[in-house]
């Protein structure tokens, strides 16, 4: 049997959370015929497939200068034919060490604004970045932003959207919603939910916001925010100042988050920014209509009218009538629903993004025999 491509992917770290879930879900989908699959992270605090070769390498704070020499080591051990970094900390901690021990080929990946870096960060990242064989994001909106802020050519970022299991995320069955163990959300008629790691690019203030205008005009909603995060505690403070908090349901951070979509009827998504957000693509393939602000990302996800609505940032009153009428109209919604979940199926299932990261992987291991 020929040699099989050995991919080390390197994260800083692996915890619930969308970019730390689509790296385990495409390491674990990869052809084990053809590809082996490793993984380098900071710290772990998930569970990885057993067949996926996992090194947690301890960091300290900030600088650490023995950090460096214990990632080649490692690097030196997998020997990997394709190193596949994610996220900028990753891309510039493995560009560094590449400049001591090269792979075949070296990816990075950047899948979001990442809010908060510093101008050094950007600096290393623009002399750096230019080492690396292609640089991977999952929107075309994130790709021009990478090519603005890095000076890359556009040829050498490739565009490769999230991929969504929607056997595991789909519709409720017969009773399913209403048989949930959610028990604070029972009576509720409409359950709107919110899902993802509370952090200030999400919005979450927006939230509360919108919340505060949808039950001053229509009884039975309720909202069911399901992630953890840095600014958890701040989120539910800022419910209890409004006095909100009868109309919000806390689910905290869950290890399996599908079960809590099929306890919605539709999902609402506040971000400031995104690459390109996954629980937007869980909440469709669930069979949910969606009302999302309308940021660029936002844009190659939801089709305005027909599979949700898109909503202005701080425009609250539009949020919060959208929210209404779908609360209001229960077949129009569930046919957004209906056509949402098509599209997940058709264009963005984990299948067809494994399959185009096989597909580059071949490739560029192909230009450099």
């Amino acid at each position: 049997m020929a040699q099989r491509v050995r991919v080390t992917f390197f994260i800083p770290q692996l915890e619930l959370g969308g970019s730390e879930g689509q790296l385990i879900l495409l390491a674990d989908r990869l052809n084990t015929s053809v590809f082996q699959a490793s993984i380098i992270t900071f710290k772990c605090t998930v569970e990885v497939p057993h067949h996926i070769h996992l090194r947690v390498l301890a960091k300290g704070v900030g600088v650490d200068i023995t950090f460096l020499p214990r990632l080649l080591s490692s690097l030196r051990e997998l020997q990997p034919h394709i190193l596949h970094t994610v996220s900028s900390t990753a891309n510039i901690w493995g560009l560094a060490a590449t400049l001591f021990n090269k792979p075949a080929v070296t990816l990075g990946a950047i899948r979001g604004r990442e809010w908060g870096l510093s101008r050094w960060h950007h600096r290393l990242g623009r002399m750096l970045y230019r080492r690396l064989d292609r640089m991977i994001v999952n929107s075309p909106s994130l790709k021009t932003l990478v090519a603005g802020r890095y000076g890359l050519p556009p040829e050498r970022i490739i565009c490769i959207p999230n991929g969504i299991e929607t056997d595991r995320f789909r519709p409720p069955l017969e009773n399913e919603r209403k048989d949930g163990n959610l028990k604070k959300l029972r009576g509720a008629n409409c359950v709107v939910g919110w899902v993802g790691n509370i952090r200030p690019e999400k919005g979450f203030a927006h939230l509360v916001a919108v919340a505060d205008l949808v039950v001053a005009s229509r009884s039975g909603v309720k909202f069911l925010v399901v992630g953890g995060g840095p600014g958890f505690e701040v989120a539910r403070r800022m419910v209890q100042d409004v006095g909100l908090e009868r109309f919000f349901l806390f689910a905290g951070q869950v290890e399996d988050v599908a079960p809590s979509y099929r306890q919605m009827n539709l999902l609402v998504n506040t971000s400031l920014s995104e690459g390109m957000c996954t629980s937007i693509l869980e909440g469709m393939a669930s069979g949910l209509s969606v009302v999302a602000s309308d940021i660029p990302a936002n844009r190659q996800l939801v089709n305005d009218g027909v599979d949700g609505f898109l909503v202005p940032l701080g425009d609250h009153q539009t949020f919060a009538r959208r929210i209404v009428e779908l609360a209001d109209d229960v077949s129009f919604a569930v046919g957004m629903g209906k056509r949402g979940r098509r599209k997940v199926v058709e264009e963005f299932s984990v299948q067809r993004m494994v399959a185009n990261y096989e597909e580059r992987y071949t490739q560029l291991i192909g230009e450099r025999s």
